[in-house]
């Protein structure tokens, strides 16, 4: 037996840890509507109407996305719960965007993604507005389980088209 060998079985037996790897925190398909009672979002209007027909999985260059139009639903909020555990060190990635964005007067979108409890994005959005693409990067500070929840926030004025991309763990 080599000596490389005899260093890794000793290694795996005084408490070494599986590699760790990139990894999807949410599954697109597996997003839910918030109800009022659920909604951590403080800018819920009265009488909320978002069809599911408003929020469709999109694939442009073999990337999945989901997109929701805001003339069909102009307010909210998805959760789901996390897929993967996240350690103190990991740095979630959350990429999305918007094709251009109009409404008949200026206005302001909010955008938001939270992992219990954490804001990882919390951006208010000028409408009108150019295409964008962006990603966010956060070292998250605490442990989060497998389990945990996630939330999607969107509020919208004017009839627009808004990309959310699959977020993702990055191990430390």
């Amino acid at each position: 037996m080599t000596c490389r060998v005899q260093v890794g079985i000793v290694l795996c037996f005084t408490g070494c840890t599986a590699e760790r790897l990139p990894a999807d925190l949410i599954d697109l398909f597996e997003w839910k509507e918030a109800s009022v009672l659920l909604d951590p979002f403080e800018d819920r209007p009265d009488n909320v109407e978002c069809p599911t027909s408003s929020r469709v999985i999109e694939f442009e260059e073999e990337t999945a996305f989901l997109e929701i139009d805001t003339l069909l639903c102009p307010y909210v909020t998805l959760y789901q719960e996390t897929q993967v555990e996240i350690l103190a060190g990991d740095t979630v990635v959350f990429p999305w965007g918007h094709r251009e964005l109009e409404a008949p007067v200026p206005a302001t979108g909010h955008v938001a993604f939270q992992i219990d409890g954490v804001l990882i994005e919390d951006r208010l959005v000028d409408i009108p507005a150019s295409e964008m693409d962006t990603v966010v990067e956060v070292e998250m500070q605490e442990n989060v389980a497998s389990g945990s929840p996630v939330w999607l926030h969107l509020h919208n004025h004017g009839a627009n088209q808004w990309l959310f991309y699959a977020a993702e763990l990055q191990p430390m």
